[in-house]
């Protein structure tokens, strides 16, 4: 990547990350040095100029609601209309609905009956050995539900999960037919769940899918400290197709005060110019779950050290 800049206000920032060489940009700057409100900028310049070219995603609905609240303020006229501003999540599904193609999110109720149902059927069959002594708990599904979630979040398949752990014979080998059955299911009855659906945009883009985004011209990413691999992949994909794209990110010593335990990676895309804020003093890094789920070695994935079932 190119070296860093280092911007000054929010205006002369906004001018470095349109005048960059590279079509990605990352800012870079710790808490409160102005990251968000070049952001906004950011995104009111492709608003105004492209009459709704810009798409916001914020890390999770209370962030979406505040990033809102901001462009309301700074409205001239106190009202923002159809405010582009959403969640990874919600960009999924706006991506396969734009594609036609259906894929509603399982909700989490029904995705717990069926692990049930799947560890039940499981247990009578002699195959969760280790589990088998707390199958009948709410413990054990709630346990299961947690780790399953972190391993689509880390786009670990139960394949890759089974070759991880080698010749485990205990709890994270009951994991694995868990997992493996879930999947199964899920194919057989053509649904989804939020992982799921993330996973089958990503793969419709790179398959070379269509996605207009409403016309939008240019992405902005802000508030994240760190990103999923299906997530990064979906930026990538959508960056390549974009005149613009706008990354924020806290500095590697603030990341680290809030993603104690991470590994720090780059962002995964090679054509990416770096500015960073005035406060800046460490080089930008980017936290991802990405390599969360595999701290220290390829044989312990970290969904598996807090894979605990109570009662």
């Amino acid at each position: 990547m190119p070296g860093m800049d280092r911007a000054g206000s929010s205006g002369d920032i906004l001018r470095r990350i349109l005048s960059a060489p590279s079509r990605v940009v990352v800012l870079c700057g710790p808490a409160a040095s102005g990251k968000t409100e070049a952001a906004l900028e950011f995104y009111r310049h492709f608003r105004k100029e492209r009459n709704g070219g810009c798409l916001l995603i914020a890390p999770n609905a209370p962030a979406v609601a505040a990033i809102k609240r901001k462009l309301l303020a700074k409205s001239p006229h106190g009202v923002i209309v159809s405010p582009e501003v959403v969640t990874f999540a919600a960009l999924g599904a706006r991506i396969l609905t734009e594609a036609g193609i259906p894929a509603a999110a399982m909700p989490a109720f029904q995705r717990h009956l069926l692990l049930r149902r799947i560890v039940d059927e499981l247990t009578s069959a002699g195959k969760l050995p280790a589990l088998s002594a707390v199958a009948d708990t709410p413990g054990a599904i709630a346990a299961l539900d947690r780790a399953i979630s972190d391993l689509k979040r880390a786009a670990i398949e139960p394949e890759t999960l089974a070759g991880a752990i080698r010749s485990d014979k205990g709890k994270h080998r009951d994991l694995v037919e868990v997992y493996r059955r879930y999947q199964v299911c899920l194919h057989e009855r053509r649904a989804y769940d939020l992982e799921g659906r993330m996973w089958q945009a990503r793969d419709y883009l790179a398959g070379g899918g269509n996605c207009d985004l409403g016309g939008a011209a240019a992405i902005c990413v802000d508030a994240f400290t760190d990103f999923t691999p299906t997530q990064l992949q979906i930026l990538a994909l959508l960056a390549g197709r974009l005149e613009r794209t706008l990354i924020t990110l806290p500095c590697a010593d603030d990341a680290r005060r809030r993603m104690e335990g991470s590994h720090t990676v780059d962002i995964g895309i090679a054509d990416c110019t770096r500015v960073s804020t005035p406060r800046s003093t460490s080089s930008p890094r980017c936290y991802s779950i990405a390599r969360a789920c595999w701290i220290r070695t390829l044989r312990q994935p970290a969904a598996l050290r807090k894979f605990q079932v109570t009662r």
